[in-house]
Parts: structure tokens; sequence; C-alpha cells
């Protein structure tokens, strides 16, 4: 929200927003906010909670609407990649709906610990500049992984030659890479916390 107020972001989208935790942090701080969810009572839920605090809002039910042509300056994508079948596809399918100048923030453990999770493969984040994506900032946390990305504006065919090289030609590179996130993401788990934390 910081980021966003220092880049003068102002429409904001909680992509699979739950309970609305996120949609009532940016509505309390002037954001125009609109929440997304697949969940009909959660999404109710969520409404409840930003009216009882006399926040506006637009919802969505993604299960009977669309994002149709709706374009946010911020994005949040808040544990909701590792429930899908194709976290890659949701990435992609979002792209259209980022502002040039917006950012997308994803935050999803794809790590081997939670059974309950779909995709557990780390190296999914590598993939995304083969999708239009380009990296604002990456912060690898305890409880998951926090990424930060921006549209990057290179047109179908760039996308498919980066695609191609991170893929087929550095895929042994971004396996490895993949391997080192999901080891750093067990070592920063199991470690004690200092006390500036």
């Amino acid at each position: 929200m910081e980021v966003a107020r220092r880049l003068a972001l102002h429409c904001y989208l909680d992509y699979g927003s739950g309970i609305g935790s996120g949609a009532i942090l940016f509505a309390s701080n002037g954001f125009d906010v609109t929440l997304a969810d697949i969940s009909e009572p959660m999404l109710r839920f969520a409404c409840w909670r930003l009216e009882k605090r006399n926040l506006p809002y637009r919802a969505i039910h993604l299960r009977s609407e669309s994002l149709a042509d709706g374009v946010w300056e911020i994005i949040t994508m808040l544990d909701v990649p590792e429930h899908v079948a194709d976290p890659l596809e949701l990435m992609s399918a979002l792209r259209p709906h980022i502002d040039p100048r917006g950012l997308l923030v994803v935050r999803a453990p794809f790590d081997d610990e939670r059974p309950q999770h779909i995709p557990h493969d780390m190296r999914t984040p590598s993939r995304f500049p083969g999708l239009g994506f380009r990296f604002a900032w990456e912060h690898m946390g305890r409880n998951g992984l926090p990424i930060v990305v921006q549209p990057r504006d290179r047109g179908g065919l760039g996308n498919g030659i980066v695609d191609l090289i991170d893929n087929r030609i550095l895929g042994v590179a971004t396996g490895a890479v993949g391997g080192l996130r999901a080891l750093r993401l067990r070592i920063l788990g199991k470690a004690r916390p200092t006390s500036g934390d």
C-alpha cells in the first residue's frame, strides 16, 4: 500500500479477496477498491465487513462474472495461485488487467510442505517473464513467496522468445534456482526469529 501511494496508484483489485482484509486496508486509505472471489459466502462476508465500516467498493463474483475490460493499477493475489490448477494461466489472464505502470503482488507458497495446495513447483515464479512481466522486486519470506511484478510491453513474439530461453534453454538453471528457493524457504521456515523481527 505504501509503495502504491508513492507511485500515485489509486485503483486496487483484491483478486481472491477472501474475507476482504486487503480490501479493507486499501479502502480505508482512500483507494478505489474492487474485490473478486470465486466463493460467494466469502465475498458476501467481505462486502459486509466493508459496509460495516462505510467503505466504498465494487465486488465481482468470479463464478458468474468476469473482470471484463477492467484495468487496475495495483492487483494483489495473496495465497491464491497455489489453489488453482494452472497458476501461469491465471497470471497470463490477469496481465491485460494491469495498468502499464501498475503492480501485481503475488504471494504463493509452491513448496512441497503444503499437501493441500495443487501446484508444488518452485520454478513457477521464474516463468513470469515469459508471460509479459518483469520483476519489480522480490522478497523471500518464511510463509510464502511475495513477488511484485510489472507488465512489460514486449509483444507476443518477445514473450515467446523469453519463454523459450527460460524454459527450454535455461530449464536446468531455473530448476536449480527453484530448488534453492525451496531450500531457502524451508530454512527460513525452521529458523527462529531474531529479537529484531
